[in-house]
């Protein structure tokens, strides 16, 4: 019975883990990307241009 709560800990851990990895990756990711994008408030009208 502890073998297998241990074993579960284990893969639950495990599987925590390989989440967290992707979470950070695309984090990163989304976060480069919006380093690319400037706001709609701050961009001119295009009211004001016609």
């Amino acid at each position: 019975m502890e073998a297998e709560r241990q074993e579960l800990t284990d893969f639950y851990a495990h599987v925590i883990n390989e989440i967290s990895v992707e979470l950070d990756r695309v984090t990163a990711e989304r976060d480069q990307l919006l380093g690319n994008v400037r706001s709609i408030s701050t961009a001119p009208s295009q009211r004001s241009l016609r």
